[in-house]
């Protein structure tokens, strides 16, 4: 028994530690969401099987406990809520459990959103990892094995980054040198945020080296190892430094400096160094100087402004004009706070929590649903008009949004508990050198990533080291606290007991312990490894349409349906392959034709049962309709005018959704209708030139050449590059000669 609750504790510690080292490695190069759907899916994976062993371990207590009272169990739960930031944890879970049950799609908050995967079962997940890495790390032993895997993780993803910056990729195929790396990460901010957060524990283990190596009456190979040491730890530090450098995501090299400024200030103040306290206050002021001066005009560093890297600290022209990456923040930050402010009705029903909203928020991925009711416009002049606007890059305000001044202060109660904890064991608590070295890192390291996701997004990788550092710090004030476990049980599998007295509760409790295991691995895989799988189809289903093979795509895009029903993207794009294959019948084929719409018109239908804020999915549907009625039923059209109608009510302020229904009108010769959809298309967006194409082609078939040729002209000079207006001024002119 003992040596069987050796090795589920044994299980428990490889699986924090294969998380801590995999999860930032992995990414599917055969899936469509590549990076943060793999990353999800295995830490959720791993954290289900500690739990699942956790708990049969703790089972194993509870029996060894009853069969020798003087070997109590290793957890009660008094002992469980007395531990430190306990009940900021069990807070913040609860909350978020109590606004996916109050969320306008509860289904969603759960599961979460496809590209970000951060639904309250991802979010739960955290707390887990929290809870068994707490409760389950007892030595020293084990302490240093987790930094230094935490470490190890770093030297390929920053090595992979510092390769793609000269154009090296063992696994893409590079144009040339990447001008913003973003290694295992696929995005260079995301990179960027997790590098600062290993960067002050590389710091730390660097000092606390040479700390170490600067010791008197040490042997000579003892101080050759340890400078051995230092040097690997100061290349490693200088890695991650370039990597981050290479990123040239200003969000990042913002936390980094607030991070490195509080690393100094707390290593100063402890060791009562006043040099380091007073050249950290003097780089901060130089910083913040140069910053200001690169931002000015006319100023003597003027000409500074173009250099590589101090250019993305230039942000003035951005903010002025609103645009680039900054302007995109800014529209979505004004665009979220008058959401706050006014309350609109979200959606095509009376929602019966109104007044709860602002306390519990809409629910949790919920900003992808409830952002079109609020869209500027302006938007998508910056960026993409298809890009998917589910964050903030804000974090502070996505809580707000999404789960309400409960979900705000509950994060704050934890982030406010942890540095209380850790300045207080700082300060009061430890005076081993390397212990204070450990927590100034956890602090540097958590306040880096709080400073960071203000303008950033919190994902996977970061957030698993953010609860990682919470986890650890419960530790230290454990070791600090209590006298610490020597060693570690040796591993050694061995029966259980089966001469157990079934009568004995405990030993019912041990049973049903290990049927809820075996329930948690079915879950974990059904819900993690299938979730892999079922990408991998999806983007075999796009590669096929590529190539032309639509039925095969639509096989694949089912394949991915029944591996991973609650995604309706998957629904989405097979009702957009079905369509496709609709368009490729000939219209005397009636059945035929009527038969893959009929199966377009199911898979949307579950698309918008799974998503019923997508205003999207029913802009989709009322194209379906169009195209029905335009070609074999006349009847389904005014279907397509109503689903228009409620992508409208969804989304006010999206100019795609009334050209979409001006095409309708168009193709079924109603043109002054269509011109009146264009028009509200103009009143919503009058820069956008797609829809003066539009009013063109309309007044083409009017006969109006003159009105025609002057808004394919204001759709010229709106874009240049706008080839179709350019063919059409070119054919009226030639109609003229």
């Amino acid at each position: 028994m003992l040596e069987s609750r050796s090795f589920y504790k044994r299980v428990i510690e490889i699986g924090w530690l294969a998380a801590i080292f995999i999860v930032p490695l992995s990414f599917n190069i055969y899936g469509f969401n590549s990076y943060d759907l793999p990353k999800v899916a295995l830490f959720r994976f791993i954290t289900l099987l500690m739990l699942a062993s956790w708990l049969v371990s703790l089972a194993i207590d509870r029996v060894l406990a009853s069969q020798d009272t003087s070997n109590p169990p290793a957890l009660s739960l008094h002992k469980f809520f007395t531990v430190s930031l306990v009940i900021p944890a069990l807070l913040f879970a609860a909350v978020y459990l109590l606004t996916t049950i109050t969320s306008m799609n509860p289904r969603l908050s759960l599961w979460g959103e496809y590209l970000r995967v951060q639904g309250t079962y991802t979010t739960l997940c955290y707390v887990l990892f929290f809870f068994l890495v707490a409760f389950n790390l007892r030595t020293k032993a084990q302490f240093d094995r987790v930094v230094t895997v935490a470490l190890l993780a770093s030297l390929p993803v920053a090595f992979y980054g510092v390769l793609q910056h000269f154009g090296v990729d063992p696994i893409f195929v590079l144009d040339g040198p990447m001008g913003r790396v973003d290694s295992t990460m696929g995005n260079p901010i995301f990179l960027g945020a997790y590098l600062i957060m290993v960067i002050p524990p590389t710091l730390a283990r660097l000092l606390a080296t040479l700390q170490m190596f600067l010791r008197d009456n040490q042997p000579l190979l003892s101080r050759c190892l340890k400078l051995l040491q230092a040097a690997g730890y100061a290349l490693l530090l200088a890695l991650q430094s370039v990597c981050l450098l290479y990123t040239r995501a200003r969000g990042p090299w913002l936390g980094f400096l607030a991070g490195i400024t509080l690393f100094t200030v707390l290593l100063s103040l402890r060791r009562r160094t006043r040099w380091l306290l007073v050249v950290t206050i003097a780089m901060s002021m130089a910083f913040v100087v140069l910053l200001v001066l690169l931002n000015l005009p006319r100023t003597p560093l003027e000409r500074l402004q173009t250099l590589p890297y101090l250019s993305s600290l230039v942000i003035i022209d951005d903010l002025q004009a609103t645009t680039g990456t900054v302007g995109v923040r800014l529209l979505i930050w004004q665009a979220e706070i008058e959401l706050l402010r006014s309350r609109p009705p979200i959606g095509l029903r009376p929602d019966p929590l109104h007044f709860l909203r602002p306390l519990v928020g809409y629910g949790p991925e919920m900003m992808s649903g409830i952002f079109p009711t609020v869209y500027p416009p302006k938007l998508g002049h910056i960026e993409d008009r298809n890009a998917l606007a589910d964050r903030a890059h804000n974090h502070l305000l996505d809580l707000l949004i999404m789960n309400g001044a409960l979900g705000l202060l509950a994060y704050l109660f934890l982030i406010g508990n942890f540095f209380y904890h850790g300045i207080s064991l700082l300060w009061w608590r430890t005076e081993s050198s390397s212990t204070q070295l450990t927590l100034i890192a956890l602090l540097s390291a958590v306040l880096a990533h709080f400073v960071e996701i203000q303008v950033g997004i919190a994902l996977v990788t970061t957030l698993m080291l953010l609860w990682l550092y919470v986890a650890l710090l419960v530790v230290v004030h454990r070791f600090e606290t209590s006298p610490m476990e020597e060693q570690v049980e040796p591993i050694a599998l061995a029966p259980l007991d089966l001469k157990m007295n079934l009568r004995n509760p405990n030993v019912r409790w041990l049973i049903y312990s290990l049927i809820t295991a075996f329930i948690l691995i079915f879950f974990a895989t059904t819900t993690n490894i299938n979730l892999i799988r079922a990408d991998i189809n999806f983007e075999r289903c796009y590669d096929l349409a590529e190539a032309g093979a639509l039925k095969e795509a639509v096989d694949a895009c089912h394949q991915a349906t029944r591996l991973s029903p609650n995604q309706a993207r998957y629904h989405r794009l097979r009702a957009e392959l079905l369509l496709l294959l609709a368009h490729a019948v000939p219209d005397n084929d009636v059945d035929l034709k009527a038969e893959l719409l009929q199966s377009c018109e199911r898979a949307m239908q579950k698309a918008r049962q799974l998503r019923p804020l997508a205003a999207e999915y029913y802009a989709d549907t009322g194209k379906l309709y169009g195209y029905w009625a335009e070609t074999i039923d006349p009847s389904k059209f005014e279907q397509a005018v109503e689903f228009y109608h409620q992508a409208f009510q969804i989304a006010p302020h999206d100019a795609d959704f009334r050209n979409g229904l001006g095409h309708v009108y168009f193709n079924a010769d109603q043109y002054q209708e269509a011109i009146r959809q264009y028009e509200y298309s103009l009143n919503i967006d009058p820069q956008y030139h797609v829809t003066h194409y539009d009013l063109g082609l309309v007044y083409v078939e009017l006969g109006e050449k003159n009105k025609a040729k002057e808004h394919f002209e204001t759709g010229l000079l709106l874009n240049p590059g706008c080839a179709e207006c350019t063919q059409k001024l070119e054919s009226l002119e030639g109609d003229q000669m």
